[in-house]
């Protein structure tokens, strides 16, 4: 008796889009330009479950991602020490005035390039060695809670009895003395 072979089932659903050349391409683009998963589908045209498909089942475009936010990261990077250094750039400026025969035309008076300056961001800064030297340069400080329950005062000032009680009448002459009772509070008519 011969096995019956069971009959080979059938592929579900549209052929793949996945195009190896043009796909991985695309997503990196907008993993560089810092566009996150919702955008990057958009980017290459798909939804957010078939980028998440394509991501397992395809490990050149999951690598794709990865490169292009490695490259969004660096240059991130860069430009935040750029910036919490302080650099120099030049601009060129030209001065132009319309063509006395065509107006469409101009002429060109002069280029000047003008180098500036531009000074270290403190924000910057602090952000930069917050995050590469924790330990040194943490925003939050650590509080001790914890107590003996032990108080030890020291005695700021020591007088001597003459001069306490000399102390002692100035303070109570320039402390006005409480108000009576009656000169608050009305009495009610008895009647």
């Amino acid at each position: 008796m011969t096995a019956k072979k069971k009959p080979v089932p059938k592929k579900r659903g549209s052929p793949s889009k996945y195009d190896p050349e043009v796909h991985p391409k695309l997503a990196s683009a907008a993993a560089a330009l810092g566009g996150d998963y919702q955008k990057i589908a958009e980017f290459v045209g798909i939804g957010v479950s078939t980028l998440n498909y394509w991501k397992k089942k395809h490990p050149e475009f999951l690598a794709a991602i990865k490169k292009g936010k490695n490259h969004l990261r660096a240059d991130l990077e860069s430009a935040l020490f750029k910036k919490a250094r302080g650099f120099e750039w030049t601009e060129t400026r030209t001065k132009t005035v319309p063509c006395p025969d065509d107006d469409k035309k101009e002429i060109l008076l002069e280029t000047v390039t003008i180098t500036k300056f531009t000074p270290p961001d403190t924000g910057a800064l602090v952000f930069a060695l917050c995050n590469l030297w924790k330990e040194d340069w943490k925003q939050q400080q650590a509080i001790d809670m914890k107590h003996s329950g032990k108080i030890e005062t020291t005695p700021d000032l020591v007088l001597d009895p003459e001069t306490a009680r000399q102390v002692g009448d100035i303070l109570a002459s320039k402390i006005q003395p409480p108000l009576e009772a009656d000169s608050v509070v009305p009495k009610p008519n008895d009647p």
